[in-house]
């Protein structure tokens, strides 16, 4: 597939000493090739291998597509912004509810959550109405100290989710 070109091709007609030297912005020259690496297209410019083209401008400057390309994200961190305070499994459990919502087939329009801060573990209850929340806290509790545990400390946004304080101390 090689094809050899007559050697009268390959040269231009004028000598390389009267050929009108083109001045190129690197910056210019960088986007037009794909926003190709600055310092490699002064070393071509350097060596003659982009032929009467000579790039003048500053391999430092970085382009702004340049880089948001090459930005990254920060890691997230390896341990937790706020550590827990709690040392034992649901120690402290935090407690929220959500509603009224659609109601689901079976009538659910509310949603309580009951998450243990040292473990994650969160349980997900659904209730009718905001009144049978209390006694979903006593059904979690319960589960909780059959499973050989204490909440010590329960928190929630002071929406009402317990009632008044129905929930302390039981």
């Amino acid at each position: 597939f090689e094809k050899s070109l007559p050697s009268s091709s390959l040269s231009s007609s004028t000598p390389s000493k009267e050929r009108k030297i083109i001045n190129l912005d690197m910056g210019l020259h960088h986007r037009r090739m794909g926003h190709f690496n600055k310092t490699y297209l002064q070393l071509q410019s350097n060596q003659g291998d982009l032929g009467n083209v000579k790039l003048k401008g500053s391999t430092k400057d970085t382009c702004d597509t340049c880089r948001l390309v090459k930005a990254t994200k920060r890691n997230p961190p390896k341990s937790r912004e706020n550590e827990s305070t709690a040392t034992k499994p649901f120690q402290h459990v935090w407690t929220d509810l959500k509603g009224p919502l659609k109601a689901d087939y079976y009538g659910n329009r509310h949603m309580v959550t009951f998450n243990d801060e040292l473990t994650r573990f969160s349980v997900v209850y659904f209730c009718k109405t905001k009144d049978e929340v209390s006694e979903r806290f006593k059904d979690y509790y319960k589960w909780v100290r059959a499973h050989g545990h204490q909440v010590e400390l329960l928190t929630s946004d002071n929406a009402g989710e317990l009632g008044g304080g129905e929930g302390k101390n039981q």
